[in-house]
């Protein structure tokens, strides 16, 4: 049977990649719908107001802004929204596919890259996505992409290729303010692959970067109408927008500055019992994926699927890392440890939204974590 598939796929590879990822976005369409409403409409609303008036209402939204100017374009063009989604729709197969072409050429096997690729797709926590008129849409098409260039960067370390990186994760962090966490460990990527002279350099940037994403974090933090920092504390939240108040006799000690990364600081280390009863359970949260208010087969399917990958990817951690390489396992572990220290400081998102940025890669960990054990050895 495996003989009979090497023999016929190669003829047909990128008619049986097209055709699955057609099918697959064309599936979820029909169950999950065009989605443009609660979060739709705000960046709606920005795309309307930015017509207009050429700006947002608000400073943060600079860092919504590629959805906003999809669905402004789409709008200037047809006074419609659908064109933004065959915008969003189009760079998601651009993504895809740049992973794939990417993956056939380290792997040396367009059967281990397509079965990885429609993986991904068939994931519905994550690619459902595809259907919403949410930042999440070109968030997850922007970190598939940075995932494929990665992989070419660890390959063919060049100044084309961290330029390449680098206007990625810029992009990242104006379609959602998350994309800041994969600043430092690009950062770490790029140390693991520099020389001597090339990390001192190296080393200015992070610290020039880390002032940056400072200041991004305030205005971010402090510009938010509905949102304060401390308000994670005091309504004891491990969903964001869901108080929990476990024992509502807590009195904490706290201090306002006007500085959200001072409060939080503060908070944690001078509530400390509070903050890590907290935190465990955010990150309990961020790492299961499984909520109350999902259905038993959504938390079901959670619970066996993310399993595997963390079992796989723990106990194969030498082989994967030998494999894709040490940079990247480190940008992996890496970002992976700051979004779950932000989830522990504030809260989850209602729908994984934050864990599903790293999806993409703790699959990859897994993928290759396996592959060799279903499929002839690449070569």
């Amino acid at each position: 049977m495996q003989a009979t598939l090497k023999k016929i796929y190669p003829q047909y590879h990128a008619l049986l990649f097209i055709s699955s990822w057609v099918i697959i976005t064309i599936s979820y369409f029909f169950f999950f719908g065009v989605n443009t409403n609660l979060e739709g409409e705000k960046y709606i609303d920005q795309a309307n107001y930015f017509l207009f008036n050429h700006s947002f209402t608000e400073g943060r939204f600079i860092f919504y802004s590629t959805t906003i100017f999809i669905i402004a374009f789409s709008q200037f063009i047809t006074t419609s929204v659908l064109p933004a989604f065959f915008i969003l729709a189009a760079f998601n197969f651009f993504a895809y596919f740049s992973l794939y072409k990417i993956m056939v050429t380290f792997w040396n096997s367009k059967l281990q890259s397509l079965l990885f690729c429609v993986l991904l797709m068939l994931y519905f926590p994550f690619q459902s996505w595809i259907t919403y008129l949410y930042t999440e849409n070109i968030f997850y098409s922007l970190v598939i992409l940075l995932i494929a260039r990665l992989i070419i960067a660890n390959y063919n370390f060049s100044l084309v290729n961290i330029a390449y990186c680098s206007f990625i994760i810029l992009l990242l962090v104006f379609s959602r303010p998350l994309g800041m966490f994969f600043f430092v460990p690009f950062i770490l990527f790029l140390f693991f692959k520099f020389n001597k002279w090339q990390k001192v350099i190296l080393s200015i940037v992070l610290l020039l970067g880390m002032i940056v994403l400072a200041y991004v974090s305030k205005v971010i933090l402090t510009t938010t109408p509905d949102w304060t920092v401390q308000r994670s504390f005091i309504e004891e939240n491990l969903i964001c927008d869901v108080p929990t108040n476990f024992d509502s006799n807590t009195k904490l000690n706290l201090i306002i500055t006007g500085n959200p990364i001072t409060e939080l600081l503060y908070y944690a280390t001078h509530n400390i019992t509070h903050f890590l009863t907290l935190a465990s359970k955010r990150l309990l949260l961020f790492f299961g994926n499984i909520r109350s208010y999902y259905s038993l087969f959504h938390n079901l399917f959670l619970i066996f699927s993310l399993t595997p990958i963390y079992i796989v990817s723990i106990f194969k951690f030498r082989h994967i890392t030998k494999y894709l390489g040490l940079p990247i396992s480190i940008f992996v572990i890496s970002t992976t440890l700051i979004f779950a220290i932000v989830v522990s400081l504030q809260c989850d998102d209602y729908h994984n939204r934050f864990f599903m940025a790293l999806f993409p890669f703790w699959l990859l960990f897994f993928y290759v974590g396996i592959k060799d054990y279903f499929f002839l050895k690449t070569q």
